[in-house]
């Protein structure tokens, strides 16, 4: 019974996770292109994709 419990709290906190929207997505996209680029030398020519 508590297998079950704790599968039906799991479902419970996967129904309260949001999607990110066009904009969010696009926001922390560019922050993880900005932070790759200064931690990385290799990285700091890195393009942004453009799909």
């Amino acid at each position: 019974m508590s297998q079950m419990d704790d599968k039906a709290k799991i479902i419970q906190e996967n129904k309260k996770i949001t999607t990110l929207s066009k904009e969010e997505f696009k926001k922390k996209y560019e922050e993880y292109v900005y932070v790759t680029r200064s931690m990385d030398p290799l990285y700091q020519g890195l393009q942004k994709n453009s799909w």
